[in-house]
């Protein structure tokens, strides 16, 4: 009973999590040029609020990821439960938006003027990747256990992902956000199944990709070439996230690039930190040397 008690605990937490950023999207998405700042801040809160009770996954796609990392993180009938909770808890967001603000004003995901499925699928695979690895490694992990940053890390992968790839898939990253799409019909709900593919994909391979990387995670005393790789393997993709944002970001001309740009090195640096140090840049790794090479230290 007791087991059973803690898992209601468990699902209401994340039915009310994903309920509250599924309703700040469909609230601020159509009626203000700044909802990525709303929904990236809403979902900070809410991890932090709900991080100690659940995990706060507020998402199917990390539910997966997390699943995938093994680790003993989540059962697997704790996983099922969680991810009926938030697809939920995003319907349930969609329909008291549309008494709020009727279903004419609330927003959903849908792909931008003239976007390719393919180019939306690689959108929503991206970012949520990205995503999942932020929570992987600043949310599970031995190295950074008991930090400060986790929920704002988390949080503004979400922001900066809305402003740069938002214009491009609709940017749910999420199938609970990208469910609601199927409320409305038509090329909508036609194109609701991106949601759910890219996503669930994306927490896939992040899972795969962080057993990589997290080798700590997996073994008391990895090898000099299972750190290497993994070094290699988080340098490599905090770059390519850095500079797919400079390039979306830029390229769609948000005023609120900067933003994006920003957030995202920030949470590659909190993702990455603790495996290579996060450099992401020639200029800070030849510093980094130079630095070592005339002042050794031991930091």
């Amino acid at each position: 009973m007791a087991q059973m008690l803690q898992l209601a605990a468990k699902a209401a937490t994340e039915f009310v999590g994903t309920f509250f950023l599924c309703l700040t999207v469909a609230l601020s998405a159509s009626t203000s040029s700044i909802a990525a700042i709303a929904i990236g801040c809403v979902l900070m809160v809410l991890v932090y609020a709900g991080g100690h009770e659940s995990g706060a996954h507020y998402n199917p796609a990390v539910t997966l990821t997390v699943a995938v990392s093994r680790r003993d993180k989540i059962q697997p009938l704790h996983a099922i439960v969680y991810v009926f909770s938030q697809l939920a808890g995003g319907l349930v967001a969609a329909l008291i938006s549309w008494v709020l603000i009727g279903k004419e004003a609330a927003g959903y995901a849908a792909l931008g003027e003239n976007v390719s499925i393919p180019s939306a699928l690689l959108g929503e695979l991206v970012v949520t990747f990205a995503l999942c690895s932020v929570v992987l490694n600043t949310a599970t992990t031995k190295a950074q256990a008991n930090n400060s940053y986790y929920g704002l890390a988390i949080g503004f992968t979400v922001l900066s992902g809305a402003i740069s790839t938002g214009p491009i898939s609709g940017g749910a990253f999420n199938p609970a956000v990208g469910l609601m799409s199927a409320l409305y019909g038509g090329d909508a709900a036609a194109n609701c199944w991106v949601y759910f593919v890219g996503p669930l994909l994306a927490g896939l391979l992040a899972g795969l990709f962080f057993r990589v990387c997290a080798v700590e995670e997996y073994t008391e005393s990895p090898s000099k070439m299972q750190t290497d790789t993994a070094s290699f393997c988080n340098e490599m993709f905090g770059t390519m996230f850095l500079c797919y944002t400079v390039g979306t970001a830029a390229g769609n001309g948000s005023f609120l690039a900067p933003l994006s740009i920003g957030s995202a090195l920030m949470v590659m640096v909190y993702m990455g930190g603790a495996i290579s140090g996060a450099h992401y840049n020639p200029a800070v790794t030849l510093a980094l040397v130079i630095r070592t090479y005339f002042n050794p230290t031991h930091d």
